[in-house]
């Protein structure tokens, strides 16, 4: 059968087939969940090279001769969606004049652009992905100008952004370099055929909502911007463009196993002939282990070179000796000065093995707390001193593991974490909360998801995903991954799962949402109650379970820490978890008097702007980083020493080392006796021999020559302080105490009902309330709701409001 269209049947099919293809043509990048980017390097490890050796060994990429930074002050225009953004702004002739300056690395809108605004679960825009509401999608508009050092010249020029929220388009001096989105990991862009001699411009298109923002529904602070830093590197054009660690420990857990992958790329447009080698040096500077190579390599190629050492008696790294090692890659070519490369490495081997996570050999507690990057001034972005502070402040109170809540973190802090020790939980900024719904109540929060199930969704996690593994894989602090927080389960993260034990397999995968799946090396589930985790116990699940969130840390609470580490400790299958969460998300404002207030979610924009309110404040630090009671609490329950009552009336008490890898060498253990609360004797404890990490002894507290006051009581305190002074911990600093009720014979004084004239307590009683009281004190109790509503002694408030049920 033939159909004959008339001439306008033909012109109305011809322009619905036109206008079908430039609907097709005409998807906005931003809202194309099969776009990542475009012109994006591939992910790899820290390689920018240094100029010497001299410098390699000390590490500071940021002193390299082939760094330079892009940090600073830059010009600024808010627009409140694409279609008011300055279109043309990255041409060269383009005027900024009437701009605004923005700092960055920072937040946009903690500098006084567009709204501050925070959710926990919902997404802030409307939901219907992956589209982004047009009229209100803000955009930020970035210039600045930089000139690139004759010395790099002949060399390849690298363009590195951190971390951008949530998309971006980079234009070099008004030609268009590429697009980017993934707001928690680096974009890089070759940039070398784009430069011109003397100064440059960069143009950045930022917008804060993206299909990626469908991705990046974690329980924080919404903001917008560049976030991390900005900066240029040079690398010859024959060069290491990644390389690959595998730095475990034999059977025995004495000798090093280290196995280098070097990867070579010749983009110098001629052949070359080349040495590549290795050093390892040990703490004193002295080399360990070292090889070299000779290779050959025609223009275009690329290649892998293999390196394989058993360094004997190497010192282990974990999260208690943080032993490092300083690796130099060194690429030496003809008629050219050498390419260094510089990175810390930590001996250690993690497994599971008989259903438990172990280091080095040794089961592990992972006594841990989730942390965001958040700073109450300077919002998502955190300066090398702040996440240092971090640091010290998580090891002076017992932590010895973070989980990276809910994304990769800045570059720094897994340096940081390798130097001083803590054990990573390293996650991708994965989190679709709110398109979850919670069908599966006998697995707690698992949820159906709609992105983890769509086929066009898979890319932009297994990006993520993959990218998060390539440029952390060769960090020591990192034993786990995790494959992302409350995004749902399904096929899409089993892929994962799979992918990401084919790039690394020395290192556990975890995801919370897959429960007891197979495609979960940890069984990973948050605020799992207490006989939940018995009934695992009983389970025949032989794989470890670690709470990735529990202990919720929010208003007066994380007071039942000791209940859950009571049943931790009492079976090896219960391996720890992870605080929610390590400080509270507030933001540094000010009230119309000057006096300032850390705001919450709500306190910003319009009535009508989304708000879960203050939710965001659940930390064990306040806002500021200065310590709530809980992390008092936390301190005393994640303590390694244990000092347990034996024969307290003789004054015996055993130390019970939990340390894996620390003996007690690395304490002076101190005693006090109180009578009464005041401090009657003290003296240190000297042991017979020193205890080994695991094992116990018995020490006396000499009590024969106290003179006992049967009226009143008498306390032992016992503490372990660090005897040695370092970088993040002084010395003498507790770490370890205990307090004892000693058993003396103890005669309760003896109240009576009577006042001191032997007269009856007197008693009023009202509608409004029911009074008691004598001479000394008077109780009054709220007669309609029957709440103690004031307690008074000698005249004095004991208590400054009623006490009610909770």
């Amino acid at each position: 059968m033939k159909i004959r269209l008339t001439s306008i049947g033909t012109v109305i099919l011809f322009f619905t087939f036109v206008g079908n293809m430039v609907a097709q043509t005409s998807v906005n990048d931003w809202e194309n969940p099969e776009i990542i980017g475009k012109n994006k390097m591939a992910a790899h490890v820290d390689v920018i090279p240094f100029e010497n050796e001299e410098v390699a060994r000390e590490g500071d990429s940021r002193k390299s001769t082939y760094y330079q930074s892009l940090n600073g002050e830059w010009n600024f225009k808010w627009s409140r969606n694409p279609d008011k953004r300055p279109a043309n702004f990255y041409k060269n002739d383009f005027k900024t004049s009437g701009w605004s300056e923005i700092t960055v690395p920072g937040s946009w809108q903690i500098q006084g652009f567009g709204t501050l605004l925070y959710t926990n679960t919902n997404y802030p825009f409307e939901k219907n992905p992956p589209h982004i509401p047009s009229d209100h999608n803000p955009v930020g508009s970035y210039k600045t100008t930089f000139t690139v050092p004759d010395s790099w010249n002949g060399r390849k020029v690298i363009l590195h952004f951190g971390g951008v929220s949530s998309a971006m388009y980079v234009w070099v001096n008004g030609k268009k370099v590429g697009y980017s989105q993934d707001s928690k990991l680096p974009a890089e862009f070759d940039v070398t055929s784009f430069l011109e001699k003397g100064e440059n411009t960069l143009s950045v298109e930022v917008y804060r909502w993206s299909d990626g923002s469908y991705l990046e529904d974690q329980d924080m602070w919404r903001m917008s911007g560049i976030q991390r830093d900005v900066y240029l590197y040079a690398k010859p054009k024959f060069s290491i463009s990644d390389y690959h660690l595998s730095t475990e420990l034999d059977s025995d857990f004495k000798d090093g196993l280290l196995d280098l992958d070097i990867m070579l790329k010749n983009e110098s447009g001629s052949d070359q002939k080349s040495a590549i080698g290795y050093q390892l040096l040990d703490p004193e500077g002295n080399t360990v282990a070292s090889s070299n190579k000779s290779i050959s390599m025609e223009t275009g190629d690329s290649t892998t070179l293999s390196f394989s050492e058993r360094i004997s008696e190497i010192q282990q790294w974990s999260a208690e000796k943080p032993h490092l090692y300083t690796l130099l890659l060194e690429l030496s070519v003809e008629s050219s000065e050498p390419e260094i490369i510089s990175h810390q490495v930590g001996f250690r081997t993690v497994e599971i093995r008989d259903g438990q996570l172990q280091v080095n050999g040794e089961p592990v507690l992972l006594k841990g707390a989730n942390r965001h990057e958040h700073d109450m001034v300077k919002g998502h972005t955190m300066s090398r001193e702040d996440m240092l502070e971090d640091i010290k402040k998580m090891k002076k109170a017992n932590l010895n593991a973070v989980r990276t809540a809910h994304y990769p973190h800045d570059p720094y802090w897994y340096e940081l974490t390798d130097k001083y020790g803590l054990y990573v939980v390293d996650e991708a900024n994965i989190e679709s909360h709110g398109m979850g719904v919670y069908d599966y109540p006998e697995y707690g929060y698992r949820m159906s998801n709609k992105l983890a199930e769509d086929p066009k969704w898979e890319k932009a996690h297994l990006e993520r995903i993959s990218r998060m593994v390539e440029r952390d894989r060769n960090h020591a602090s990192v034993i786990i991954w995790s494959m992302g927080n409350e995004a749902g389960a399904g096929e899409t993260f089993a892929k994962a799962y799979d992918m990401m034990h084919e790039i690394d397999g020395s290192r556990p995968v975890q995801y919370e949402q897959a429960w007891t799946d197979d495609y979960t090396d940890i069984v990973a589930p948050m605020y799992h109650r207490i006989h939940e985790m018995k009934e695992f116990v009983e389970s025949d699940d032989p794989r470890p379970m670690i709470l990735c969130e529990y202990s919720h840390s929010m208003g007066n609470s994380t007071g039942n820490l000791i209940d859950y580490w009571n049943l931790i400790e009492s079976h090896k299958q219960l391996q720890g978890g992870f605080i929610w969460d390590w400080k509270d998300q507030g933001i540094l404002s000010e009230l119309p008097d000057g006096s300032e207030y850390w705001a919450y979610g709500g306190a910003f924009g319009p009535e009508d702007t989304p708000s879960d309110g203050p939710f965001a404040l659940n930390g064990i630090l306040f806002t500021d980083g200065s310590a709530t009671p809980a992390l008092e609490e936390v301190k005393k329950v994640y303590q390694y020493i244990k000092f347990l009552p034996t024969d307290l009336k003789n004054g015996v008490i055993t130390i019970d080392n939990r340390y894996q890898f620390t003996n007690s060498d690395d304490f002076t253990f101190e005693w006090q006796i109180l009578e009464n609360g005041e401090k009657i004797k003290e003296g240190t404890i000297d042991l017979d021999n020193p205890i080994i990490a695991g094992d116990k002894q018995e020490v006396a507290i000499p009590l024969e020559d106290i003179e006992v006051d049967n009226s009143k009581e008498y306390f032992l305190n016992i503490y372990a302080k660090t005897k040695q002074e370092t970088e993040l911990i002084d010395r003498g600093h507790t770490l370890a105490r205990e307090q004892f009720l000693l058993p003396f014979e103890h005669q309760s004084p003896k109240f009576s009902n009577k006042n001191k004239e032997n007269e009856e307590l007197s008693l009023f009683e009202s509608e409004e309330e029911i009074r008691i009281e004598n001479d000394e004190f008077t109780i009054i109790f709220d007669h309609p709701q029957g709440f103690l509503k004031a307690y008074i002694y000698q005249g004095q408030h004991l208590i400054q409001d009623g006490l009610k049920p909770n």
